[in-house]
């Protein structure tokens, strides 16, 4: 999180469009970078516990997001997507001064507080919350990276699932999956992967 003291002048609470450069700044009190669970979260606590309401604006190039901690079944095909997807903008903008923005960041000044989206719209903050989350990806210098796959969401989720149901299907013996990972996620796909050898799922 980001914070300094506002534009020397500017009176307390006063939000309005500034022209900065080639075009307006849209203000806000809080932005958030991030709907995932990190970003939803420090949304619903500032509504709880600051006293005073704020003016808040949350960004992300996703609408909706699949809950992570059910991403397993949904690789193993045990649970439909569209069953464990969150509904993050419409919740967003259904609570009190929070709005959505369904954009990507280009460019962040932390010290400016502005934020440039790849819209062309730029946006600045008393406060700048960084909760875009993680990338997983294997190291650069490991051999055989090519087969190790990440499967949190969106394209990486769809590729690991397409190459699991081809290993599945192949008559070569029988298939050998190895999780990298022995936390929680990495015991529940093991889970997943066994149950799968016992039954498939349909369709």
């Amino acid at each position: 999180m980001s914070s300094e003291p506002d534009d020397p002048g500017a009176p307390a609470g006063d939000l309005p469009r500034l022209r900065a450069g080639v075009g307006q700044v849209e203000r806000s009190d809080v932005v958030i970078l991030g709907a995932s669970f990190a970003g939803v979260e420090v949304l619903l606590q500032l509504q709880r516990r600051v006293s005073r309401p704020l003016k808040i604006t949350v960004v992300d190039r996703q609408r909706s997001h699949g809950y992570i901690p059910l991403v397993h079944e949904r690789l193993c095909g045990r649970l439909p997507p569209e069953d464990s997807e969150l509904p993050t903008a419409r919740f967003v903008d259904s609570l009190p001064g929070a709005r959505f923005v369904h954009d990507e960041v280009v460019t962040l000044d932390p010290d400016g507080r502005v934020v440039q989206l790849a819209s062309g719209r730029r946006l600045k903050a008393r406060f700048l919350v960084v909760a875009l989350g993680s990338a997983l990806a294997p190291p650069a210098a490991v051999t055989g990276g090519e087969h190790l796959l990440a499967h949190k969401e969106g394209a990486q989720l769809d590729e690991a699932a397409q190459r699991l149901a081809t290993l599945l299907s192949s008559e070569q013996g029988e298939p050998r999956v190895v999780v990298a990972g022995g936390g929680i996620s990495g015991v529940e796909l093991a889970g997943e992967l066994v149950h799968l050898r016992r039954e498939r799922p349909t369709g």
